[in-house]
């Protein structure tokens, strides 16, 4: 590897300027430099090879690139680029081009590494697939609404120890396809649900909607408007909720309109910016896997794009029971993560005698493991509450070793009183929260 940065314009004029005289940096540019509103799946693609022929020869990578599809970019490159641990940096200032080449240099200029795809502007570093673009205009254009900055430049370069993605343990490859089958719907007082309905029957190639809502994720509660959207589902249309608010978060069965989104289909987006679910609904409906492994995914965070990761399980029975037991898959990303609490919570949940009885949730290995940090044999560790408000608990050591030393954990809800709910909601929150 040469201590060097490569910098790699999509759109200006940067290759002469005399800020990075003296620097050791290569250049390289996209034939044609586009303006980015013409930025396209295709050029991202392009991008992403370009690194990754790229990958093993510098020390990180500074994009050059206009503002309008910048976080568009961003969020893409963070799903596209497994396993990165060096700086990729999307910057469009000249007062800031120094500093992103430092930035991705890292040990070249005694700067912290940072390995993830970022946005540098006006002094201020944001995590890629958080920034947004917030004015068209104004010269603080772009913001992180629901995660702090990772850095800032003042009168010296500061970055946040805390906040930045850990280096990865696997080894560093590229995932490059996006169905671009997809669209972004924005809800307004008065919709008719029947325009929805024909949106999808007019075009079935339609894989996905991003549907933005009021608020904490709530829509109306109509009969018409729910059972449109269970057509939809039916279909085999991903529904995925986030916020028409930037600074906010969904919060799937808080409010009576989004359990019952939760019934017919539709999936949290938690506390993604558009930018971000749209990118990575458009990755994983590349990847062809069922339907249901695809809404899996997209509410487990994968790259830093989300505060929450939500394991939602929907519960095929009918009938009233007081024991009821399930299985959790953990990513090994997951498993490392810091965490600070869980919640378990039932959607949609009846008592058979009418009555609000607590619950008990078991939490435990799903494997048998022997590890040196660990006792040989099961963990088991134990947590009472109301399961209809979410039995909340913290994340205790004993936790955190579940998670960090097995494959997967094995829950059981036991209550005095009979119940039957139709999903029961498994989150964990990363330190992020």
């Amino acid at each position: 590897m040469e201590n060097k940065v490569l910098i790699l314009n999509t759109g200006g004029m940067i290759d002469k300027n005399p800020s990075l005289n003296g620097l050791p940096v290569d250049y390289f540019e996209l034939e044609p430099l586009i303006d980015s509103s013409n930025m396209t799946p295709d050029l991202w693609k392009q991008i992403a090879k370009i690194i990754g022929d790229n990958y093993n020869f510098y020390r990180g990578f500074v994009i050059f690139h206009g503002t309008d599809t910048m976080s568009y970019t961003a969020s893409a490159l963070s799903f596209m680029l497994k396993n990165l641990e060096k700086p990729v940096v999307i910057t469009n200032s000249y007062q800031n081009l120094m500093s992103a080449v430092y930035i991705a240099g890292n040990e070249l200029f005694d700067v912290r590494l940072v390995p993830e795809v970022m946005v540098l502007f006006q002094d201020v570093l944001l995590r890629g697939n958080r920034s947004k673009k917030m004015n068209a205009s104004d010269f603080f254009a772009f913001d992180s609404p629901n995660f702090p900055a990772l850095g800032e430049i003042d009168n010296e370069l500061k970055i946040s120890r805390n906040r930045t993605l850990k280096s990865p343990k696997n080894k560093f490859y590229i995932e490059d396809n996006f169905c671009t089958d997809v669209i972004t719907i924005d809800l307004i007082p008065g919709l008719n649900p029947e325009f929805l309905k024909n949106i999808v029957l007019s075009n079935p190639s339609l894989k996905g909607i991003i549907l933005k809502t009021f608020g904490n994720g709530n829509t109306p509660t109509t009969n018409d408007f729910l059972d449109v959207l269970n057509f939809i589902n039916n279909q085999g249309v991903i529904i995925l909720n986030i916020s028409q608010c930037p600074t906010g978060i969904v919060k799937t069965g808080l409010y009576e309109s989004s359990s019952k989104l939760s019934k017919v289909g539709v999936i949290s987006g938690q506390d993604m910016t558009c930018e971000a679910a749209i990118t990575k609904l458009m990755h994983l409906l590349a990847k062809k896997l069922s339907i249901e492994e695809t809404k899996k995914l997209l509410q487990i965070d994968m790259a830093g794009e989300q505060t929450i990761s939500n394991y939602s399980l929907k519960i095929d029975s009918d009938n009233f029971t007081k024991q009821l037991n399930f299985s959790i898959d953990i990513p090994e990303k997951e498993r490392d993560e810091n965490l600070v609490k869980g919640v378990v919570r039932a959607i949609n949940l009846h008592w058979k005698n009418s009555i609000s009885p607590t619950a008990l949730v078991t939490i435990s290995n799903k494997l048998d493991i022997e590890n040196k940090n660990l006792s040989s044999g099961q963990l088991v560790i134990k947590y009472g509450g109301h399961l209809e408000k979410g039995i909340i608990f913290p994340v205790d050591t004993s936790l955190e070793s579940l998670l960090r030393y097995s494959n997967g954990l094995e829950i059981t809800i036991e209550t005095e009183t009979e119940f039957l709910a139709d999903c029961i909601d498994f989150m964990v929150y990363t330190a992020d929260v």
